[in-house]
């Protein structure tokens, strides 16, 4: 089964409501192309992870609908980093290198913690 395919029965498995008959992710030769338009958050962070060839765990997320929406193609070297920061404007954080990455919530006060006591 092609990435785009799999991409697309992933959507259809979650519940992805798809206001255009158009894929939400599809895959060209300059990279993938996003398009999500009020779909759950856990549904979009699956889905860039498998655009990305990407090992993604994650459990408790908030429940939240979300709108990512990226007209030129990013290339798969840039899906990481455009997870990482689509995690990270959710309040989540990408834990983990190599094989296998972690979704979680992120904990705000221990960040806080650590940026006061650096300031001092």
């Amino acid at each position: 089964m092609t990435t785009p395919l799999r991409i697309a029965v992933l959507c259809l498995a979650l519940g992805v409501r798809q206001l255009s008959a158009q894929e939400p992710v599809r895959a060209t030769e300059a990279g993938i192309t996003v398009d999500f338009q009020d779909a759950e958050l856990r549904v979009v962070l699956a889905a860039l992870a498998e655009a990305g060839k990407l090992n993604v765990t994650f459990g408790e997320l908030p429940e939240r609908r979300v709108t990512l929406r990226l007209r030129n193609p990013v290339p798969s070297a840039d899906v990481l980093p455009l997870l990482r920061s689509f995690a990270q404007a959710n309040g989540l954080r990408v834990e983990g290198e190599g094989s296998l990455l972690r979704i979680v919530v992120a904990d705000t006060r221990t960040s806080g913690a650590a940026e006061s006591a650096n300031v001092e």
